[in-house]
Protein backbone atom coordinates (compact mmCIF):
# COMPACT_ATOMS: atom_id res chain seq x y z
CA UNK A 1 0.00 0.00 0.00
CA UNK A 2 2.72 2.20 0.61
CA UNK A 3 5.02 1.77 -2.09
CA UNK A 4 2.01 1.83 -4.23
CA UNK A 5 0.88 5.00 -3.02
CA UNK A 6 3.85 6.47 -3.43
CA UNK A 7 4.23 5.03 -6.87
CA UNK A 8 1.05 6.66 -7.85
CA UNK A 9 1.77 10.27 -6.28
CA UNK A 10 5.19 10.07 -8.22
CA UNK A 11 3.65 9.10 -11.44
CA UNK A 12 1.52 12.24 -11.11
CA UNK A 13 4.09 14.62 -10.78
CA UNK A 14 7.85 14.56 -9.04
CA UNK A 15 6.41 18.28 -7.62
CA UNK A 16 3.16 16.51 -5.96
CA UNK A 17 5.14 13.93 -4.30
CA UNK A 18 7.32 16.94 -2.62
CA UNK A 19 4.52 18.94 -1.52
CA UNK A 20 3.00 15.51 0.12
CA UNK A 21 5.98 14.12 1.97
CA UNK A 22 6.74 18.05 2.99
CA UNK A 23 3.62 18.14 5.09
CA UNK A 24 2.55 21.18 3.39
CA UNK A 25 -1.22 22.29 4.37
CA UNK A 26 -3.12 22.49 0.95
CA UNK A 27 -6.06 23.93 2.38
CA UNK A 28 -4.59 26.62 4.59
CA UNK A 29 -2.50 27.75 1.41
CA UNK A 30 -5.65 27.64 -0.70
CA UNK A 31 -7.12 29.88 1.83
CA UNK A 32 -4.42 32.43 1.75
CA UNK A 33 -4.63 32.62 -2.44
CA UNK A 34 -8.11 33.38 -1.90
CA UNK A 35 -7.49 36.09 0.54
CA UNK A 36 -4.49 36.99 -1.78
CA UNK A 37 -6.62 37.14 -5.48
CA UNK A 38 -9.60 39.35 -3.42
CA UNK A 39 -7.17 41.90 -1.99
CA UNK A 40 -5.75 42.60 -5.12
CA UNK A 41 -9.51 42.94 -6.43
CA UNK A 42 -10.05 45.40 -3.94
CA UNK A 43 -6.87 47.09 -4.33
CA UNK A 44 -7.05 47.46 -8.33
CA UNK A 45 -10.60 48.98 -7.30
CA UNK A 46 -9.01 51.32 -5.04
CA UNK A 47 -6.55 52.26 -7.18
CA UNK A 48 -8.66 53.26 -10.01
CA UNK A 49 -11.44 55.19 -7.73
CA UNK A 50 -8.73 57.29 -6.17
CA UNK A 51 -6.86 57.76 -9.44
CA UNK A 52 -9.18 58.57 -12.78
CA UNK A 53 -7.23 59.32 -16.09
CA UNK A 54 -6.47 63.15 -15.86
CA UNK A 55 -8.16 65.20 -18.72
CA UNK A 56 -6.03 67.44 -20.93
CA UNK A 57 -6.98 71.32 -20.19
CA UNK A 58 -9.16 71.92 -23.07
CA UNK A 59 -8.35 76.17 -23.05
CA UNK A 60 -8.08 77.68 -26.57
CA UNK A 61 -5.27 79.61 -25.42
CA UNK A 62 -5.00 81.37 -28.92
CA UNK A 63 -8.04 82.52 -29.42
CA UNK A 64 -7.83 83.78 -25.82
CA UNK A 65 -4.66 85.28 -26.65
CA UNK A 66 -6.23 86.96 -29.93
CA UNK A 67 -9.55 88.18 -28.00
CA UNK A 68 -6.88 89.54 -25.35
CA UNK A 69 -4.89 91.85 -27.60
CA UNK A 70 -7.43 92.73 -29.70
CA UNK A 71 -8.89 94.04 -26.17
CA UNK A 72 -5.50 95.88 -24.86
CA UNK A 73 -5.04 97.15 -28.13
CA UNK A 74 -7.75 99.13 -27.93
CA UNK A 75 -7.00 100.65 -24.56
CA UNK A 76 -3.29 101.38 -25.31
CA UNK A 77 -4.80 103.10 -28.86
CA UNK A 78 -7.30 105.71 -26.66
CA UNK A 79 -4.45 106.36 -24.04
CA UNK A 80 -2.12 107.10 -27.02
CA UNK A 81 -4.66 109.19 -29.14
CA UNK A 82 -5.02 111.30 -25.26
CA UNK A 83 -2.12 111.97 -24.70
CA UNK A 84 -1.84 112.96 -28.35
CA UNK A 85 -4.30 115.63 -28.25
CA UNK A 86 -3.57 116.65 -24.69
CA UNK A 87 0.10 117.81 -26.19
CA UNK A 88 -1.60 118.81 -29.02
CA UNK A 89 -3.84 121.40 -26.82
CA UNK A 90 -1.40 122.75 -24.79
CA UNK A 91 0.96 123.37 -28.03
CA UNK A 92 3.84 121.36 -26.87
CA UNK A 93 6.41 120.14 -29.78
CA UNK A 94 6.07 116.82 -31.08
CA UNK A 95 8.16 114.23 -28.89
CA UNK A 96 7.77 110.33 -28.36
CA UNK A 97 5.19 108.99 -26.01
CA UNK A 98 6.62 108.18 -23.18
CA UNK A 99 4.15 108.49 -20.37
CA UNK A 100 2.50 104.87 -21.21
CA UNK A 101 2.78 102.09 -18.99
CA UNK A 102 2.20 98.81 -20.68
CA UNK A 103 1.86 97.24 -17.26
CA UNK A 104 -1.21 99.35 -16.47
CA UNK A 105 -2.18 98.63 -19.57
CA UNK A 106 -2.00 94.85 -18.94
CA UNK A 107 -3.08 95.35 -15.32
CA UNK A 108 -6.18 96.85 -16.36
CA UNK A 109 -9.92 95.00 -17.26
CA UNK A 110 -11.23 98.47 -18.97
CA UNK A 111 -10.36 101.66 -20.14
CA UNK A 112 -13.62 104.20 -19.66
CA UNK A 113 -14.06 107.74 -21.63
CA UNK A 114 -16.12 110.30 -20.22
CA UNK A 115 -18.92 111.44 -22.30
CA UNK A 116 -16.80 114.94 -23.81
CA UNK A 117 -14.11 112.57 -24.45
CA UNK A 118 -15.66 110.07 -26.33
CA UNK A 119 -17.82 112.50 -28.43
CA UNK A 120 -13.86 113.69 -29.63
CA UNK A 121 -12.22 110.24 -30.43
CA UNK A 122 -13.12 110.79 -34.33
CA UNK A 123 -11.31 114.35 -34.30
CA UNK A 124 -8.28 112.57 -32.12
CA UNK A 125 -7.83 110.25 -33.63
CA UNK A 126 -7.54 111.84 -37.21
CA UNK A 127 -4.92 114.48 -34.93
CA UNK A 128 -3.02 110.89 -33.42
CA UNK A 129 -2.57 109.83 -37.28
CA UNK A 130 -1.50 112.63 -38.04
CA UNK A 131 1.91 113.10 -36.06
CA UNK A 132 3.96 110.49 -37.41
CA UNK A 133 6.37 110.22 -34.32
CA UNK A 134 3.94 109.37 -31.76
CA UNK A 135 2.19 107.00 -34.38
CA UNK A 136 5.23 105.31 -34.93
CA UNK A 137 6.03 104.62 -31.34
CA UNK A 138 1.99 103.70 -30.73
CA UNK A 139 3.11 101.48 -33.30
CA UNK A 140 5.73 99.89 -31.33
CA UNK A 141 4.51 99.70 -28.01
CA UNK A 142 1.97 97.76 -29.91
CA UNK A 143 3.94 95.40 -30.85
CA UNK A 144 5.64 94.94 -27.43
CA UNK A 145 2.28 95.09 -26.30
CA UNK A 146 1.13 91.79 -28.07
CA UNK A 147 4.38 90.36 -27.44
CA UNK A 148 4.12 90.28 -23.79
CA UNK A 149 0.28 89.01 -23.86
CA UNK A 150 1.44 86.34 -26.28
CA UNK A 151 4.56 85.60 -23.91
CA UNK A 152 1.90 85.35 -20.69
CA UNK A 153 -0.62 82.91 -22.68
CA UNK A 154 2.59 80.65 -24.04
CA UNK A 155 3.45 80.21 -20.07
CA UNK A 156 0.22 79.56 -19.28
CA UNK A 157 -0.07 77.02 -21.74
CA UNK A 158 3.05 75.72 -21.27
CA UNK A 159 2.92 75.53 -16.98
CA UNK A 160 -0.65 73.47 -17.89
CA UNK A 161 1.34 70.85 -20.15
CA UNK A 162 3.28 70.62 -17.94
CA UNK A 163 1.29 69.82 -15.07
CA UNK A 164 -0.87 67.65 -17.35
CA UNK A 165 2.00 65.59 -17.93
CA UNK A 166 3.28 65.16 -14.37
CA UNK A 167 -0.42 63.82 -14.01
CA UNK A 168 -0.08 61.40 -16.59
CA UNK A 169 3.60 60.60 -15.37
CA UNK A 170 2.16 59.73 -11.89
CA UNK A 171 -1.32 57.79 -13.54
CA UNK A 172 0.99 55.54 -15.63
CA UNK A 173 2.66 54.28 -12.48
CA UNK A 174 -0.49 54.24 -11.15
CA UNK A 175 -1.48 51.51 -14.41
CA UNK A 176 2.13 50.15 -13.78
CA UNK A 177 1.25 49.42 -10.46
CA UNK A 178 -2.34 48.17 -11.75
CA UNK A 179 -0.70 45.69 -14.30
CA UNK A 180 1.38 44.15 -11.36
CA UNK A 181 -1.26 43.31 -9.64
CA UNK A 182 -3.15 41.96 -12.39
CA UNK A 183 -0.37 39.97 -13.09
CA UNK A 184 0.07 38.71 -9.69
CA UNK A 185 -4.03 38.12 -9.48
CA UNK A 186 -3.32 35.97 -12.88
CA UNK A 187 -0.22 34.08 -11.47
CA UNK A 188 -2.40 32.97 -8.14
CA UNK A 189 -5.30 32.27 -9.85
CA UNK A 190 -3.53 29.55 -11.85
CA UNK A 191 -1.72 28.74 -8.80
CA UNK A 192 -4.95 28.24 -6.91
CA UNK A 193 -6.18 25.97 -9.83
CA UNK A 194 -3.50 24.04 -9.97
CA UNK A 195 -3.48 23.32 -5.92
CA UNK A 196 -7.33 22.43 -6.25
CA UNK A 197 -6.24 20.04 -8.65
CA UNK A 198 -4.12 18.66 -5.81
CA UNK A 199 -6.35 19.09 -3.50
CA UNK A 200 -9.12 16.87 -5.41
CA UNK A 201 -6.49 14.21 -6.23
CA UNK A 202 -5.28 14.39 -2.42
CA UNK A 203 -8.82 13.48 -1.32
CA UNK A 204 -9.44 10.94 -4.30
CA UNK A 205 -5.76 8.69 -3.26
CA UNK A 206 -6.96 9.11 0.36
CA UNK A 207 -10.50 7.44 -0.38
CA UNK A 208 -8.27 5.12 -1.80
CA UNK A 209 -6.01 4.27 0.29
CA UNK A 210 -8.57 4.00 3.11
CA UNK A 211 -11.01 1.53 0.66
CA UNK A 212 -7.50 -0.56 0.47
CA UNK A 213 -7.34 -0.85 4.56
CA UNK A 214 -11.14 -1.00 5.36
CA UNK A 215 -9.89 -4.81 5.24
CA UNK A 216 -7.67 -5.22 7.57
CA UNK A 217 -8.61 -3.80 11.54
CA UNK A 218 -5.01 -3.72 12.58
CA UNK A 219 -4.13 -1.65 10.25
CA UNK A 220 -7.02 0.45 10.10
CA UNK A 221 -6.42 1.03 13.91
CA UNK A 222 -3.16 1.75 13.21
CA UNK A 223 -4.00 4.87 11.35
CA UNK A 224 -6.61 5.83 13.94
CA UNK A 225 -3.67 6.56 15.84
CA UNK A 226 -1.43 9.38 16.68
CA UNK A 227 1.71 9.82 14.45
CA UNK A 228 5.18 12.32 14.56
CA UNK A 229 6.00 13.24 10.89
CA UNK A 230 9.55 12.51 10.21
CA UNK A 231 9.36 14.23 6.66
CA UNK A 232 8.70 17.75 8.13
CA UNK A 233 12.17 19.26 8.30
CA UNK A 234 13.11 21.30 12.08
CA UNK A 235 9.30 20.97 13.24
CA UNK A 236 8.08 18.63 15.76
CA UNK A 237 4.53 18.09 14.22
CA UNK A 238 2.32 15.11 15.26
CA UNK A 239 -1.23 14.51 13.63
CA UNK A 240 -3.68 12.67 15.82
CA UNK A 241 -5.81 10.57 13.88
CA UNK A 242 -4.82 10.70 10.41
CA UNK A 243 -7.64 8.31 9.07
CA UNK A 244 -10.32 10.73 10.22
CA UNK A 245 -8.37 13.97 9.28
CA UNK A 246 -7.97 13.03 5.72
CA UNK A 247 -4.19 13.47 6.34
CA UNK A 248 -2.49 11.52 3.53
CA UNK A 249 1.03 11.93 4.85
CA UNK A 250 -0.05 10.68 8.38
CA UNK A 251 -1.49 7.96 7.02
CA UNK A 252 1.66 7.38 4.76
CA UNK A 253 4.22 7.88 7.96
CA UNK A 254 1.86 5.14 10.02
CA UNK A 255 2.64 2.65 7.17
CA UNK A 256 6.27 2.92 6.31
CA UNK A 257 6.54 3.00 10.26
CA UNK A 258 4.97 0.36 11.09
CA UNK A 259 4.89 -1.98 8.05
CA UNK A 260 7.45 -1.07 5.35
CA UNK A 261 10.89 -2.23 6.95
CA UNK A 262 13.79 -1.97 4.01
CA UNK A 263 16.14 -5.27 3.80
CA UNK A 264 18.70 -6.31 1.85
CA UNK A 265 15.81 -7.84 -0.62
CA UNK A 266 13.82 -5.04 -1.20
CA UNK A 267 17.17 -2.81 -1.79
CA UNK A 268 18.32 -5.42 -4.10
CA UNK A 269 15.42 -5.13 -6.07
CA UNK A 270 15.08 -1.12 -5.96
CA UNK A 271 18.78 -0.49 -7.30
CA UNK A 272 17.79 -2.91 -9.97
CA UNK A 273 14.40 -1.43 -10.98
CA UNK A 274 16.65 2.23 -11.24
CA UNK A 275 19.44 0.34 -13.54
CA UNK A 276 16.77 -1.14 -15.44
CA UNK A 277 14.02 1.47 -16.24
CA UNK A 278 14.38 2.54 -19.35
CA UNK A 279 12.26 5.95 -20.83
CA UNK A 280 9.19 4.79 -23.76
CA UNK A 281 9.81 4.78 -26.73
CA UNK A 282 7.96 7.70 -27.16
CA UNK A 283 10.23 9.71 -25.29
CA UNK A 284 13.71 8.63 -26.12
CA UNK A 285 13.96 11.76 -27.86
CA UNK A 286 12.86 14.28 -25.02
CA UNK A 287 15.61 15.37 -23.39
CA UNK A 288 13.66 16.48 -20.16
CA UNK A 289 11.66 13.50 -19.99
CA UNK A 290 14.79 11.45 -18.44
CA UNK A 291 15.34 14.25 -15.90
CA UNK A 292 11.73 14.11 -15.08
CA UNK A 293 12.19 10.16 -14.82
CA UNK A 294 15.36 10.76 -12.60
CA UNK A 295 13.61 13.37 -10.22
CA UNK A 296 10.51 10.73 -9.80
CA UNK A 297 13.11 8.04 -8.93
CA UNK A 298 14.78 10.57 -6.40
CA UNK A 299 11.71 11.63 -4.55
CA UNK A 300 10.85 8.05 -4.14
CA UNK A 301 14.24 6.89 -3.19
CA UNK A 302 14.56 10.00 -0.46
CA UNK A 303 10.67 9.12 0.54
CA UNK A 304 12.09 5.77 1.95
CA UNK A 305 15.21 6.31 2.94
CA UNK A 306 16.89 4.43 0.81
CA UNK A 307 19.98 6.19 1.30
CA UNK A 308 20.43 5.14 4.83
CA UNK A 309 20.70 1.42 3.50
CA UNK A 310 22.74 2.47 -0.04
CA UNK A 311 26.53 1.88 1.31
CA UNK A 312 29.30 0.58 -0.19
CA UNK A 313 29.35 -2.20 1.56
CA UNK A 314 25.76 -3.31 1.00
CA UNK A 315 26.08 -2.06 -2.73
CA UNK A 316 29.03 -4.70 -3.70
CA UNK A 317 27.17 -7.24 -1.79
CA UNK A 318 24.20 -7.03 -4.09
CA UNK A 319 26.94 -7.16 -6.80
CA UNK A 320 28.30 -10.11 -6.17
CA UNK A 321 24.65 -11.64 -5.35
CA UNK A 322 23.41 -10.62 -8.83
CA UNK A 323 26.41 -12.91 -10.30
CA UNK A 324 24.24 -15.78 -9.92
CA UNK A 325 21.09 -16.76 -11.04
CA UNK A 326 18.12 -15.83 -9.34
CA UNK A 327 16.34 -18.63 -9.80
CA UNK A 328 18.92 -20.98 -8.27
CA UNK A 329 19.06 -22.42 -4.73
CA UNK A 330 22.39 -21.42 -4.83
CA UNK A 331 21.36 -17.47 -5.07
CA UNK A 332 18.50 -18.33 -2.27
CA UNK A 333 20.48 -19.60 0.21
CA UNK A 334 23.16 -16.83 -0.08
CA UNK A 335 20.31 -13.94 -0.42
CA UNK A 336 18.66 -15.77 2.93
CA UNK A 337 22.01 -15.57 4.47
CA UNK A 338 22.74 -12.09 3.91
CA UNK A 339 19.69 -11.30 5.41
CA UNK A 340 20.40 -13.21 8.36
CA UNK A 341 23.56 -12.00 8.85
CA UNK A 342 22.49 -8.15 8.50
CA UNK A 343 19.41 -9.02 11.26
CA UNK A 344 21.74 -10.69 13.90
CA UNK A 345 23.86 -6.99 13.87
CA UNK A 346 21.19 -5.30 15.74
CA UNK A 347 23.10 -1.96 15.77
CA UNK A 348 25.84 -0.01 13.68
CA UNK A 349 27.81 -0.12 16.38
CA UNK A 350 27.93 -3.96 15.60
CA UNK A 351 29.10 -3.70 12.47
CA UNK A 352 31.58 -0.98 13.05
CA UNK A 353 33.00 -3.52 15.89
CA UNK A 354 33.10 -6.18 13.28
CA UNK A 355 34.89 -3.63 11.27
CA UNK A 356 37.83 -2.39 13.79
CA UNK A 357 38.41 -5.61 15.50
CA UNK A 358 38.36 -8.62 12.57
CA UNK A 359 40.07 -9.07 9.80
CA UNK A 360 38.11 -8.55 7.15
CA UNK A 361 39.00 -9.77 3.49
CA UNK A 362 37.56 -7.17 2.37
CA UNK A 363 38.39 -3.78 4.63
CA UNK A 364 35.47 -1.78 5.30
CA UNK A 365 32.80 -4.12 4.47
CA UNK A 366 31.64 -6.77 6.95
CA UNK A 367 28.65 -8.18 5.00
CA UNK A 368 30.82 -8.61 1.95
CA UNK A 369 33.13 -10.72 3.64
CA UNK A 370 30.74 -12.43 5.58
CA UNK A 371 28.97 -13.46 2.41
CA UNK A 372 32.65 -14.45 0.78
CA UNK A 373 33.50 -16.47 3.78
CA UNK A 374 30.25 -18.16 3.76
CA UNK A 375 30.20 -18.67 0.42
CA UNK A 376 33.58 -20.28 0.14
CA UNK A 377 33.55 -22.36 3.32
CA UNK A 378 30.03 -23.03 4.96
CA UNK A 379 27.95 -23.09 1.79
CA UNK A 380 30.44 -25.53 -0.19
CA UNK A 381 30.85 -27.44 2.93
CA UNK A 382 26.85 -27.96 3.10
CA UNK A 383 26.51 -28.63 -0.33
CA UNK A 384 29.01 -31.59 -0.43
CA UNK A 385 27.24 -32.64 2.63
CA UNK A 386 24.47 -33.17 0.16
Amino acid sequence: MYEGTLDLIANLSPIFLKVIVSGFVMYEFIQELYRRKTDNIERVKEIHDMNPKPKKNEIDYLSMCIKEQTHRQTILKLQCMIACNQRHEEGKKEEEINVINLQQILDKDDFRLTAKTAQKMDEYEIIFESHQVEYRTYEKLSKTLDALIKESYDDMKKHDDSMHAKEMEDYEKVLKECDELTSEYDYINNLEKICAIYSTAITLIVTKLKDAVSEYPKILDHLQQSVILTTVKDQHVVINNPYKRQSLLGMLQILKDNYVRVDVVIFQQKLLDLLNSRLGEDKMDNPTAGIQELDRNLEMWNSMEMHKYFTEDIFWTVVLLRKYDINSQLYKSALAHVVEYIHEQTSEDDLLHTIRHQRLQYPGKPILSNLVSWLKVIYTVKSDAF
